[in-house]
């Protein structure tokens, strides 16, 4: 699916995840790295996408940036993340 397309940022993402999945066995549960793509991408823009479908957003700062990006990765750790036993 997008590995079909190798110059388009979700390619290079998915080939990123590929790579992070195969040596990643502890905090990542192994799944379809272009799935697992596709989500990352649909949690980045989650808060935005309102904004840029109905051309209300203005320059933001990176402060709200920041902020919207660690929200998409800290859903995405809790999707994808394995639990951590606790002793």
């Amino acid at each position: 699916m997008l590995l079909t397309r190798p110059n388009q940022p979700s390619a290079i993402l998915a080939l990123f995840f590929t790579a992070l999945l195969a040596g990643c066995t502890t905090q990542l549960r192994q799944s379809d790295p272009e799935v697992a793509v596709l989500h990352m991408r649909a949690l980045l823009e989650a808060e935005w996408i309102d904004h840029f479908l109905f051309s209300t957003s203005k320059s933001e700062s990176k402060a709200k940036i920041r902020a919207t990006t660690g929200r998409a990765v800290e859903a995405f750790l809790l999707a994808y993340g394995v639990p951590i036993s606790k002793p």
